[in-house]
């Protein structure tokens, strides 16, 4: 999960982060951390990527 999930969430959060504090002028605090992380979740967690990490683990939800 870590390579399939988080490592490409990592690069997607820095994009994010450093497009926000680009377009901006502001740097990333706690009242726009969720905005920001919420567009790079988005990319993150797509359906794709969710089942190729269930593959590479080896693992198969029930439902």
């Amino acid at each position: 999960i870590d390579v399939v999930i988080f490592s490409p969430l990592k690069g997607y959060w820095t994009e994010e982060k450093n497009e926000f504090e680009r377009t901006t002028r502001q740097k990333m605090d706690k009242t726009n951390f969720l905005k920001i992380y919420g567009r790079a979740h988005v990319r993150a967690l797509t359906e794709a990527n969710i089942k190729a990490a269930f593959r590479k683990t080896g693992l198969w939800p029930i439902d």
